[in-house]
């Protein structure tokens, strides 16, 4: 049943005077309404948690960007899907549905809604539909990450409170594939089915309120945003303890781990490259060995200078549900190393105008070892040209997770026939660990054969993890506890 955060959320926060706005030209500005004292804050008192951040373009989950940290955070407060992950403990747990069961073949689910949620089996198919292939002319859904991991052949309403969703391959990881903010639920004409619904919002601040608030003279777990042009102006109210906790630049990282004991945080948002084995110079495995030997992830962060990058050796940010870090798998074969002493020219292609830090400082790594490498600033659809006709031989590839686990980020990446398999991961031996996951119900025996894929895949040597997006949330105090969830969301109802 879901739980809202009223009563449960305790954050401390360091005591002081927040009287007045420090404003870009030195002068002050009159207290506003969501300017309060800096007292500790605890829920069920008279302080709200408040936040500093630039204003996203949409809280709408279906229109919010993974990357943007700030807007996750608001989308997933107004917002709740059919299930959610526990952030401080990575399970599962019920959001607008309280129960569901799978059919034998894992095709057809069915969800009971709590009905304390206010939320209709309508309102749920009406917002999931875009997700769904139309059954008239078959159109498929748009290219997404959340369309590719849903599989979506059809959703309904068995009754008022009853969902059935209808795949069109078996997936035994759906309730976590559903967890993923991009599978929220947006009430009608846009209303707010989460735990918090909008009470005040203009140009400079956002004030939400628990949904099951007292009434409208009720402060006690309020949520209030502050709206900045620029991060490092969230950074700054949070140094002057004019709020407790901001999403701040890249920029005001270092400084925010000297002085609040910041940490990166990784969220679901991965850089990997891809090595195509199409391109003539790739095709041997030794060759491609010599690229992968070339290249330290860790290093390789390092020396980009972005506080915000977190290095990853898997496929998988530490973050993510069933993650499994260096355990044995049964079956895979050691990665061959390289046995060719040529050095061959690689051509490096990224989309943008330029390439990004993470590419300059592959371009480096791979000189290093003896590589020349040439790189081309590609547009989308160009460089899709250009790995199948195998122009390129080393692409740049980010992979956004529409949830937290390992259910919404493996099977895309590496299943035969799946357009977000890039890297032409063959194997057979993937696909079969593949469907058997897809088939099991368990969800330790479900992620074990998920990584075996995981390990089997990287095997081939055509997929290079460089780095995972890190949180960007700074609390005000060491002593705070925003538990902040893989996709960079926030878990108030695990938080202390």
């Amino acid at each position: 049943m879901r739980r809202f955060c009223h009563g449960l959320l305790v954050l401390f926060v360091s005591a002081a005077a927040a009287c007045t706005t420090p404003v870009d030209d030195g002068s002050e500005a009159p207290a506003r309404a969501w300017e309060v004292e800096a007292l500790p804050f605890a829920v069920g008192a008279d302080q709200p948690l408040r936040m500093a951040m630039v204003r996203p373009p949409s809280f709408r989950p279906d229109e919010v960007g993974l990357v943007d940290q700030g807007a996750v955070i608001v989308a997933d407060l107004l917002y709740d899907g059919l299930t959610e992950v526990d952030g401080s403990t990575g399970g599962l747990r019920p959001g607008l549905a309280s129960t569901w069961v799978a059919d034998p073949t894992f095709r057809r689910w069915t969800f009971e809604l709590d009905r304390a949620s206010g939320v209709s089996a309508d309102t749920v198919v009406a917002s999931l539909a875009a997700l769904v292939t139309d059954p008239v002319d078959g159109t498929p859904p748009p290219m997404t990450a959340a369309a590719l991991t849903a599989g979506f052949d059809a959703v309904r309403a068995a009754d008022e409170r009853t969902v059935v969703i209808e795949l069109d391959r078996p997936n035994a990881g759906l309730p976590w594939v559903l967890s993923g903010l991009p599978y929220s639920v947006v009430g009608d004409d846009g209303a707010a089915t989460g735990a918090y619904e909008v009470l005040e919002d203009d140009s400079a601040s956002l004030v939400l309120r628990p949904r099951d608030a007292l009434g409208a003279a009720d402060r006690s777990g309020q949520v209030r945003v502050r709206w900045v042009d620029e991060p490092v102006t969230a950074y700054r109210l949070l140094v002057d303890r004019s709020v407790d906790a901001a999403v701040v630049g890249p920029e005001s990282l270092p400084d925010a781990e000297r002085r609040f004991g910041w940490t990166p945080s990784p969220t679901v948002g991965s850089r990997y490259y891809v090595l195509n084995a199409g391109a003539p110079a790739l095709r041997d495995r030794a060759s491609r060995s010599q690229v992968i030997d070339a290249v330290d992830a860790v290093d390789l962060v390092r020396s980009t200078g972005r506080a915000d990058l977190v290095a990853l050796h898997d496929l998988v940010p530490p973050a993510a549900s069933g993650w499994r870090p260096g355990e044995p798998t049964d079956g895979a074969t050691s990665p061959a190393g390289g046995s060719s002493t040529t050095f061959v020219p690689l051509r490096l292609a990224s989309v943008g105008r330029g390439p990004a830090p993470l590419t300059s400082a592959l371009e480096a790594h791979l000189a290093a070892a003896g590589h020349d490498v040439e790189h081309s600033s590609l547009q989308a659809a160009d460089l899709a040209s250009a790995i199948v006709d195998g122009s390129t031989d080393v692409f740049a590839f980010g992979w956004v997770a529409p949830a937290g686990s390992v259910d919404a980020i493996l099977p895309p990446l590496l299943g035969p026939g799946s357009p977000a398999n890039v890297a032409r991961i063959a194997d057979p031996a993937v696909g079969e660990l593949l469907d058997r996951a897809a088939v099991t119900a368990d969800d330790d025996a479900r992620w074990d054969l998920l990584d075996r894929a995981h390990r089997l895949a990287l095997d081939e040597g055509t997929l290079l993890p460089v780095a995972a997006t890190g949180s960007t949330l700074v609390a005000a105090s060491a002593e705070s506890e925003l538990v902040v969830r893989a996709d960079g969301s926030l878990d108030l109802e695990s938080s202390r």
